[in-house]
């Protein structure tokens, strides 16, 4: 019994109400669709654009700001690379000066050493050629030194 009941509510005069419409093809169901979705998503883009620059952020003065820094950037690249090369001119006159302080000081040492040979030989013909009040005229020895020289056999 319950079966029948069922049954008459279904298709009785009690049935639930049905709708009747026309048969649209799938196409213009897809292109209606497309068409919304592109709609949704103009709105959803103008909307997030409006928000940016309600927050502050314009894409224009990112863009100008963008193209200033990159100008100041190739600016400073060029400055950079001028400096670089100032600083090796730099440090190469700072080597030439360098071994030239060197050489000049090894000059200076040279002749140091042979000015104290000098006064050496000085002083040795002036306590050779002083002549004493009772030794009478010729050469006194006063001091005698022999150094080896750059030869074997040979002495200075």
């Amino acid at each position: 019994m319950t079966m029948l009941r069922t049954l008459k509510r279904r298709f009785g005069i009690s049935a639930p109400r049905v709708a009747v419409r026309s048969h649209k093809p799938w196409y213009v169901r897809w292109i209606v669709m497309i068409l919304a979705s592109g709609v949704l998503v103009a709105v959803a883009w103008v909307t997030y654009d409006f928000g940016r620059s309600l927050a502050g952020f314009d894409s224009s003065q990112a863009a100008a700001a963008q193209s200033r820094l990159e100008s100041e950037l190739a600016r400073l690249q060029d400055e950079n690379a001028a400096l670089r090369s100032q600083l090796a001119t730099a440090e190469r006159q700072m080597q030439i000066e360098v071994s030239t302080q060197g050489n000049l000081a090894g000059q200076l040492k040279n002749l140091s050493d042979e000015t104290a040979l000098l006064k050496e030989d000085l002083a040795f013909f002036q306590t050779l050629m002083t002549s004493g009040g009772n030794e009478g005229p010729g050469v006194t020895i006063n001091r005698f030194r022999v150094r080896p020289d750059a030869l074997p056999g040979e002495y200075r």
